[in-house]
């Protein structure tokens, strides 16, 4: 290396400055992190099913999507939970596994099974684990002169608003806060009393309730009787109208055999007035006939 260094002066100055210029770019670029990106091999995905027991949610979301996510490659482990109106399968993969694929292929299986989930089931929530999304800072609150309770509704309506308005804050929440309340314990006589009140005025209540409804009752059954003795007069008289209609029938064909009667009185009358008129002409010819036979006789005699 010194042979080297002697005969190649100039490759060696070249190579200590590149050394130099890197060393000095890296240091100026180069920034210190507690927490360093870092890709966990963990993905979890959330699902809501809104009004769900937790055995309705582990038979309907959490089930399905554990065998959806069985066929997907280099996955180690999956454990789940199931709670009221929500589920979260937890998978582990390789450490080899690259995130962004196992995603995308998480997102191709829950798409084939998200058609035969009801209306509300939730769209499912894909979360890769990173330690950027675990808080980076917890500090304590205390104010000289201030109560425990005046501390907690100072953090909270003062803190913790100020701290979730600093650029870079994804959120922030207080823990241990103290909030004031009141136990009121009541004697048992007098809750009994009131109840006692209450109750009589309640049964009160009821049997006037009960009396109108009896009364009501009442009247509808007087309602009743006096339309079913409304409908047997009006059957009644429907009756005698039909009765009548029928008397009107006899009384019209009566009177239409009378007229067939009368008009038959009217021939026979016309007959017997024509004869009598050609017997009245006839007596009439006869007569003027045996006249002028007599006058003939008398014409004769003289």
């Amino acid at each position: 290396m010194s042979k080297f260094s002697v005969k190649r002066p100039y490759t060696v100055l070249v190579a200590v400055i590149m050394v130099i210029v890197l060393g000095i770019v890296s240091f100026t670029r180069m920034s210190a992190d507690l927490l360093p990106s870092i890709n966990l091999p963990y993905v979890i995905v959330m699902t809501t099913y809104v009004g769900a027991s937790p055995e309705t949610v582990e038979t309907v979301v959490t089930k399905p999507v554990e065998s959806a996510m069985a066929t997907i490659s280099n996955i180690e482990n999956i454990s789940s939970v199931s709670n009221e109106n929500y589920s979260i399968v937890i998978m582990e993969f390789e450490q080899s596994t690259n995130m962004d694929s196992a995603s995308l292929e998480i997102r191709e299986s829950l798409d084939q099974i998200k058609s035969y989930w009801d209306d509300s089931v939730g769209n499912p929530i894909i979360m890769k684990l990173n330690p950027d999304m675990l808080p980076i800072m917890v500090a304590a609150v205390g104010v000289e002169g201030m109560s425990d309770t005046e501390v907690s509704e100072y953090t909270e309506e003062k803190v913790v608003p100020r701290l979730e308005s600093i650029e870079g804050v994804a959120s922030a929440s207080a823990v241990g806060l103290i909030e004031e309340s009141v136990h009121v314990v009541i004697r048992q006589e007098k809750i009994d009393a009131i109840n006692e009140q209450v109750f009589g005025s309640i049964d009160k209540d009821l049997d006037e309730a009960q009396q109108e409804i009896n009364d009501g009752r009442a009247d509808l059954a007087d309602g009743e009787k006096e339309i079913a003795d409304n409908l047997q007069k009006i059957a009644e008289n429907e009756q005698d109208l039909i009765d009548a209609k029928k008397e009107i029938e006899d009384g019209k064909a009566e009177i239409a055999d009378k007229e067939g009667e009368l008009e038959e009185g009217k021939e026979d009358l016309e007959e017997k007035k024509k004869e009598a008129t050609e017997k009245i002409a006839e007596g009439v010819k006869e007569l003027n006939s045996k006249k002028r036979m007599l006058d003939e006789t008398v014409k004769k005699v003289e």
